[in-house]
C-alpha cells in the first residue's frame, strides 16, 4: 500500500466520486444521509417513542437514545458495506487479473477507504449532534483515532480474506449477506449489555461490532476513558485477522487468473 499510495489514493478518490456522479449534490450526499438519519432517529424515540437508555448522563439529554443509536449504526454501516462488497471484489474487476498489471492487493484498501470516508462524515454529524444536545464534546474523543486503528485493520483483514475467499466459493457474497444483519441484531447497537441474561452476555462481545460499539460510545458519548482491557484484547484480535486476511489474499492470489 505504502509502495502504490500514488495509485491508491487516485483509485480511492474515483470511487467516492463514482458514488455521486450525475446527482446535483454530488459529494454532499455523504453528509445529508446520516444528517437526516439522525434527525428521523431523535424524532421517533427521543419525542415519538420516548425511548431511555438507562444511563442518567444519556436520558438527561433530548436525543440522547438516538445519539448512542446512531453511534453503532454508522459502524454497522461501515463494517456491512465493507462485508458484502468483498466477496465479489476480485470477480467485478477480473479485467485487472486477466488484462493488466496491477497491484490486486489495493482493491481491498479502496472499497474499505471509501467505506471509512463516509464512517469520518458520519462522525461529523454525530460530534455535531453531541454538541447540540449536550453543548459541549467530550476531551476523551481525542482517543478516537486510537480505538479507529484496530477497526482499520480489522475491516482491512476481512476484506482481503473475504475477496480471496469469494473468488473460489460464490457463495460467500450470500453468506455474507446474511451475516450483516445478524451483526447489527447481535451486539449492543440497540441495547445495552446489561439487558442480556448473563448466561449469553459474553458471547455479543464475539461480535467485532460489539467492542467497537462499546469503545467509541464511552469516549465520544460518555465521556469516560476507552477500557484498556476491551482495547486490547480488540487491538489483538484485530491484528491476527489483518493478518490472516492478507496471508490467505497472497496465498490464494496466483489462482484468480484461473477462476475469473
Amino acid at each position: 500500500m505504502i509502495r502504490h499510495r500514488h495509485l491508491l489514493y487516485q483509485s480511492l478518490k474515483r470511487e467516492i466520486q463514482a458514488r455521486y456522479r450525475g446527482s446535483v449534490l454530488g459529494i454532499l450526499w455523504s453528509l445529508a444521509t446520516p444528517l437526516l438519519m439522525l434527525t428521523l432517529y431523535t424524532f421517533v424515540f427521543a419525542i415519538v417513542l420516548k425511548a431511555r437508555w438507562g444511563v442518567e448522563s444519556v436520558d438527561s439529554h433530548t436525543g440522547g437514545f438516538a445519539i448512542m443509536l446512531f453511534s453503532g449504526l454508522m459502524l454497522h454501516q461501515c463494517l456491512s458495506e465493507i462485508l458484502t462488497r468483498s466477496p465479489t471484489l476480485i470477480l467485478s474487476h477480473a479485467h485487472y487479473v486477466k488484462k493488466v498489471v496491477y497491484p490486486l492487493e489495493i482493491l481491498s484498501p479502496q472499497i474499505v477507504g471509501a467505506a471509512f470516508f463516509q464512517l469520518f462524515i458520519s462522525l461529523i454529524v454525530l460530534l455535531a449532534g453531541l454538541w447540540v444536545t449536550q453543548g459541549s464534546i467530550p476531551v476523551t474523543t481525542l482517543w478516537l483515532p486510537v480505538i479507529l486503528l484496530p477497526f482499520l485493520l480489522l475491516c482491512l483483514g476481512l476484506s482481503w480474506l473475504l475477496a480471496a475467499m469469494g473468488t473460489y466459493l460464490r457463495d460467500t457474497a450470500h453468506l455474507t449477506t446474511m451475516l450483516s444483519p445478524v451483526l447489527l441484531f447481535f451486539s449492543t447497537i440497540f441495547y445495552p449489555a446489561e439487558r442480556l441474561p448473563e448466561a449469553i452476555r459474553p458471547l455479543i462481545y464475539l461480535n467485532p461490532l460489539t467492542p467497537m460499539t462499546e469503545l467509541t460510545r464511552d469516549i465520544l458519548i460518555l465521556g469516560n476513558p476507552p477500557s484498556l482491557p476491551m482495547l486490547t484484547i480488540f487491538t489483538i484480535a484485530s491484528l491476527a485477522t489483518g493478518m490472516l486476511g492478507w496471508l490467505s489474499f497472497k496465498t490464494l492470489k496466483n489462482g484468480f487468473a484461473d477462476i475469473c
